[in-house]
């Protein structure tokens, strides 16, 4: 364990013997992320005072959803093989 990992885990013990409150800060993925922007769009839209803020911040909030799964496939990687455009069916099959 690194000194920087003792000394947190030092702090969290002495924290937790006072009565204090430990919370760990765990990194977000980059899908996370965009899903919480879009959360956020999607808050502002039920806000808006006009159709057409509405309707760009509804389509902000679409925009921010298609990056998560975008990241989610880069992620997890292909799941299911595309067909390839360059073989077609042979006639009569």
């Amino acid at each position: 364990m690194s000194k920087i990992a003792q000394t947190v885990v030092a702090h969290e013990r002495r924290l937790l013997s006072f009565g204090g409150v430990v919370v760990r800060r765990v990194a977000m993925s980059e899908s996370d992320q965009f899903r919480q922007y879009a959360e956020e769009a999607l808050l502002w839209a039920a806000q808006s005072k006009t159709k057409e803020e509405k309707q760009l911040l509804l389509e902000l909030v679409c925009t921010w959803t298609q990056a998560a799964v975008v990241s989610e496939r880069k992620v997890a990687g292909p799941t299911i093989q595309e067909p390839r455009k360059d073989i077609g069916l042979a006639a009569g099959a």
